[in-house]
This record gives C-alpha cells, sequence and structure tokens, in this order.
C-alpha cells in the first residue's frame, strides 16, 4: 500500500526536523505532502503528489493532533487544507506520528483520532508510549538524529572561552531563566559562557525580551554574590543546519532545564556527538542520554499558558537547583566521549517499515472477515 507522509517538512520547528528525518529514513518508500503552518519555506521541500491517489493508500501524519485540526478546518491556509482533507477521507487508514511532553494524554488528542478514524500512533519515546497506548494502538520509534556537515559561524567569538550550549524556543516550558540562574550562580568565577540559540517566534525573535530577562537574572545573582566573570551569549537569527552543527560540535557540553520533554531533540544532536549532556531525570530523553549527568526534579503541576493541548492538570517536572548546579560543574570538568543510547538509521527504518506493515495487515484481514 502506497504511504503518503503529511507534515511540515519546511519549517524550523522541532516537529519540522524530527519529520524530516522520519522522511530521510523512508526515503522511496513514501510520498510526501506539506503542511503549511506558518508559510515558512527554509528548506524548499516539495510535494512528490498534487493529489488524491488512484491506488490503495495510507496516511502518516506527523504533527499534534489538534495542529492538523486546524489545518484541515482552514486555519492556516485554507486551500493546502482543502487538500490535506481529501488525502484523509479517501485513504484506507491513518497514522498519527506525534510527541508529547508530560505522561498525561490530552484527551482532546482522542477526539481528534476518533474524528479522523487514526489506527495507531508513532511516538519517539517510551515517555510517550506510556501516555499513549492506554487509548490506541501505539509504538515507540526514535527520532533519526544525524550529525551533517558544519561550517564556521561566530568562530572568533565562540572559540575565545569554553561554552555549554543549550537550543530551543523561548517559552515557558523550556524554562530557559533556570538554566542561566543555575550557569550564572555555578559559574559566576569562571571564564566560560553559556551559549543559547532560541528565538520567541519566526515572527519574533524577541532579541530584546530575552536579554532583559537575562540581565534581570544577572542583577539578582550579582546582588548575592558580587560581580560575576562567566556570560550568556544568545543568537535569535535563523542559522543554517551547517552553522547550527558548529555550534554543537565545538560546545564542551549541552545543558537544558525544559519542564517537560517528549523527546529532546537538541539534546539527541548533543548526545551523538559525544558531548555530556545535562538534562532533567524525568522525560523521553532519559531513553537515549547517559545517566550521568542527569539532574533530579520535582513532580507537581503545569503552571504556564495553555494551548495546543496544555492544561493546569498536567504534572511536569520541575529542576532541582542544586542539582542541576552540580551536574553542569560535572558535565564543565568532563574529558570522555559520551556514549548514548541512539538508533541508527537503518534501525529506525526496519521498525517504521515492520509497524506500517502491521498495521496494513490488520486492515486486509479486516476486510477479509
Amino acid at each position: 500500500m502506497k504511504i503518503v507522509y503529511i507534515s511540515n517538512f519546511n519549517e524550523t520547528s522541532g516537529f519540522s526536523q524530527a519529520a524530516r528525518g522520519y522522511r530521510e529514513c523512508l526515503k522511496g518508500e513514501i510520498e510526501t505532502f506539506n503542511l503549511i503552518i506558518e508559510g515558512n519555506d527554509f528548506y524548499n521541500i516539495k510535494n512528490s503528489i498534487k493529489s488524491v491517489p488512484n491506488e490503495d493508500y495510507c496516511v502518516l501524519w506527523h504533527s499534534n493532533p489538534i495542529v492538523i485540526m486546524n489545518a484541515i478546518n482552514g486555519v492556516f491556509d485554507k486551500d493546502n487544507g482543502k487538500k490535506i482533507k481529501e488525502l484523509f477521507a479517501n485513504s484506507k487508514m491513518n497514522i498519527n506520528i506525534t510527541a508529547w511532553e508530560t505522561d498525561t494524554i490530552n484527551h482532546e488528542f482522542l477526539k481528534v483520532y476518533e474524528m479522523l478514524n487514526t489506527s495507531g500512533v508513532i511516538v519517539p519515546t517510551e515517555y510517550n508510549l506510556n501516555c499513549f497506548s492506554s487509548y490506541i494502538d501505539t509504538v515507540a520509534i526514535q527520532h533519526y538524529i544525524e550529525k551533517g556537515s558544519a561550517k564556521p559561524y561566530l568562530k572568533e567569538t565562540l572559540l575565545k572561552k569554553k561554552y555549554i550550549l543549550s537550543i530551543s524556543q523561548w517559552n515557558h516550558r523550556k524554562n530557559f531563566k533556570d538554566l542561566i540562574y543555575c550557569f550564572m550562580r555555578e559559574f559566576r568565577n569562571d571564564n566560560i559562557n553559556l551559549v543559547l540559540k532560541t528565538y520567541l517566534s519566526h515572527k519574533n525573535t524577541g532579541s530584546k525580551l530575552i536579554q532583559e530577562e537575562i540581565k534581570k537574572i544577572k542583577k539578582n545573582i550579582e546582588e548575592i554574590f558580587g560581580p560575576i566573570k562567566c556570560g550568556v551569549l544568545v543568537i535569535t537569527n535563523y542559522l543554517h543546519e551547517e552553522e547550527k552543527n558548529y555550534l554543537l560540535n565545538n560546545c564542551i557540553a549541552y545543558a537544558a532545564t525544559p519542564l517537560s520533554e517528549g523527546f529532546g531533540l537538541g539534546m539527541a544532536e548533543a548526545a551523538i556527538r559525544g558531548k555530556p549532556v545535562v538534562a532533567p531525570n524525568k522525560g523521553g530523553q532519559i531513553d537515549f542520554l547517559n545517566g550521568k549527568f542527569l539532574f533530579d526534579t520535582y513532580e507537581d503541576y503545569y503552571r504556564g499558558p495553555m494551548g495546543y493541548g496544555y492544561k493546569h492538570d498536567m504534572l511536569v517536572n520541575y529542576p532541582i537547583i542544586k542539582s542541576v548546579c552540580q551536574k553542569m560543574r560535572q558535565a564543565f570538568n568532563n574529558q570522555d566521549t559520551i556514549k548514548n543510547n541512539l538508533k541508527t538509521k537503518e534501525e529506525i527504518k526496519k521498525s517504521l517499515l515492520e509497524y506500517l506493515e502491521r498495521k496494513q495487515n490488520e486492515i486486509k484481514n479486516n476486510i477479509t472477515q
């Protein structure tokens, strides 16, 4: 059965990056159709189909379930939404690929699965598998992470000092404020930088707001401990993959203090390079990270903004500051290449095709019966 893979392949978001990874694993096995959300075209990946296939096909849709419904309803792009609706309506079955940031499923997702008659779900971690599998047939298949080529970016600035790196969007869940506080507190007497590759949104990088937040944290630290030697370098502009890879290749460690993570692409990109990754001891990232650098957390209710499935009854994991500081120091002192548990391209492709074949056989058996 033909496989039509729908996702926003051209965006710079984590979902898009993960979708491009699965697309690479399934090259030659799928047709692709772009889900338009923000209209960005950074990667210029074109649709390999323009209309509903004549033969039987399965829709593999890589998206947050609430996002796909908005797309179908024309919230982002009416023409694009209409075509996606047609692809769903004429398919023999559809399977969702998604990631979720807590151990409790959003029941709005289940309503979407019921409306679309979704047959199964592919998630990237055991953390997500435990969340979804009680409600729908689910399999855990890791995202594909590759090193890729690199080209110098801010070489003279970056290589003046050792630096710890963190890459993600600036929002409540990613919790950069605790990361910055811990870094400044722990390394106040060290000549080292924290490099943040971040942004507020595609329409507003938020450079001024982010710098103001950093100044507040620095002021609070210096009021207690006096002047600090370490620094924070913020990069909010768009980077090409090769430039981002340069940041990853040259950092001494990677650190992140998110309240929750379904997978953690930045962490995985650092891990595949053998870097020590300072991260929470709960969440999807523990599937592939070395446990030596995982800091302690405590579970409590989510207290951030709502939207796309986030609710105040969700449980997340807040970092214990002392533990974060200790693990960052440990990573700073590390001299070894750190092993990880990331899967190879071949392993991921095999798992994807096996699951898709199983679901297709279920459809055939149901028809026969």
